[in-house]
């Protein structure tokens, strides 16, 4: 039996389909968007043998990268928040807040409805 003589392209195209379906799987799983990822998937699922190659050049994601920078920007953040003095500001800063009082316009707004902030605001409508 000549398994790979006539049928060579049939196996040539399952296999690319196939290579297509692990190449979505991995697309949706480790690309960086959401949208990125389904574009990506969707086009390896059904045309394979046009977007395999790109994928494989183009579609790696950098978001490890990405997550490793965010992390150690917020780390150096962390650093330099807690050695900053904060005791002086909150001594600054007033004991209590302002009274609420009612707005000097009450009369013209006779419900809350047409005036949301009504009866009791800091500073009035």
């Amino acid at each position: 039996m000549d398994y790979f003589g006539p049928h060579i392209f049939g196996y040539t195209i399952a296999l690319l389909h196939s290579l297509g379906m692990i190449a979505a799987i991995h697309a949706v799983l480790t690309v960086r968007t959401a949208q990125g990822s389904i574009a990506w998937a969707l086009s390896l699922f059904f045309i394979p043998y046009l977007t395999l190659i790109p994928y494989l050049m183009f579609g790696r994601s950098t978001f490890d990268g990405y997550i490793k920078a965010r992390r150690q920007a917020n780390d150096e953040m962390r650093k330099a928040v807690s050695e900053l003095n904060w005791r002086p500001w909150v001594e600054e800063a007033p004991h209590r807040p302002a009274p609420l009082l009612p707005t000097p316009h009450s009369e013209r707004c006779p419900s809350s409805e047409t005036c949301p902030a009504w009866p009791i605001t800091r500073r009035g409508c």
